[in-house]
């Protein structure tokens, strides 16, 4: 018995604490849950422009959730808006290619395709309503048939995921790649 109290006790405490070591928002309430980070040795000035180019190439094989290099974007925004830097010193800007176009489908093409609505379509929408830039490559589009009338209505076309990234970092966003 008194082991048996033992473990609920450890349980009861680990589910409380884990619960708090994780929050999500200001930004996004629903994505993006990070972790506080209380002694930090690199931190941001307030004059700073933060600007990130996330390239995705992948989609994953939970189809019911979102794709979580996407939700990294939301991530982003809520960890350094838990840290006093607002979105306005922000800008993030998707570059998606490869298998990862599938994500951007609309939740018609996404229900034909996978039996189901796009789970990515509400982050998406809240990103993009951030000034988010979701910019799909040209070419895996073309290769996997993701057409403006198939897409999600706030994915911007480009000729393909090297032009994107270049043109992003020729305009000083700075690429996180996973």
């Amino acid at each position: 018995m008194r082991a048996y109290l033992f473990t609920l006790l450890f349980t009861l405490t680990f589910l409380a604490t884990s619960a708090q070591r994780t929050k999500t928002g200001p930004v996004l309430d629903d994505y993006g849950a990070v972790f506080p980070v209380p002694e930090l040795d690199v931190t941001i000035g307030k004059n700073e422009k933060l600007k990130a180019l996330f390239e995705i190439n992948r989609q994953f094989d939970d189809r019911d959730k979102p794709n979580p290099l996407i939700e990294s974007a939301a991530r982003y925004l809520n960890l350094h808006a838990q840290n006093n830097i607002p979105t306005s010193q922000q800008a993030v800007v998707l570059i998606i290619h490869g298998g990862g176009v599938y994500d951007l489908l609309n939740n018609d093409a996404y229900r034909k395709k996978y039996g189901i609505s796009n789970p990515n379509a509400e982050l998406i929408a809240e990103l993009h309503d951030l000034g988010v830039r979701v910019v799909v490559c040209g070419q895996s589009a073309a290769n996997r048939n993701l057409t403006k009338a198939v897409a999600l209505p706030e994915v911007e076309f480009a000729l393909s995921a090297m032009t994107a990234l270049v043109k992003f970092q020729n305009d000083q966003y700075r690429l996180i790649k996973f």
